[in-house]
């Protein structure tokens, strides 16, 4: 038996947000699960096209992972996409606030199209082309919109 390994060092930004998701009540636990893991997968892709805004850069220059931490509170990881890094995270923290960040995604959710789910204007693109069946903007803003109006402008931090 073989094990096919490869070891990828780069520059990673983990964006811990405290803050809980409560998914729709009347869904099952199966749908619940859906529903949380599809909300989580917006939110990062949201975050990963406001950061390349925010940084200048081609979309594709930057990468995001996602993943529900204890009690439904997310976690987006977002990591350059070449090896070593390019030093795009690094210069997220450096240049932009959190509240900056969150601001950008924000906008971006907001769809000038204003499309239901997702669009090409929004958050569709090459990289997260397997995710636009799971992508919806919707619950993401409102659940945005209602933490950054909650937290105000001092509470957000990087």
């Amino acid at each position: 038996m073989e094990d096919l390994a490869h070891e990828f060092r780069t520059d990673v930004l983990q964006i811990r947000i405290d803050d809980p998701i409560l998914a729709p009540s009347d869904l099952s636990n199966d749908e619940r699960v859906g529903w949380l893991n599809a909300f989580v997968r917006t939110l990062s892709e949201a975050v990963r096209l406001a950061c390349a805004q925010l940084l200048g850069i081609d979309q594709r220059e930057l990468s995001a992972t996602v993943r529900n931490r204890m009690f439904q509170h997310p976690e987006v990881i977002l990591f350059d996409g070449v090896p070593g890094g390019a030093g795009y995270c690094r210069m997220l923290l450096v240049r932009h606030s959190m509240r900056e960040i969150l601001m950008t995604t924000l906008r971006i959710l907001a769809c000038p199209a204003e499309c239901s789910y997702s669009c090409r204007v929004c958050l569709q693109d090459y990289d997260n082309q397997i995710h636009w069946e799971k992508l919806n903007r919707k619950p993401v803003l409102t659940w945005l919109a209602k933490l950054l109006a909650e937290t105000g402008p001092a509470n957000v931090v990087a």
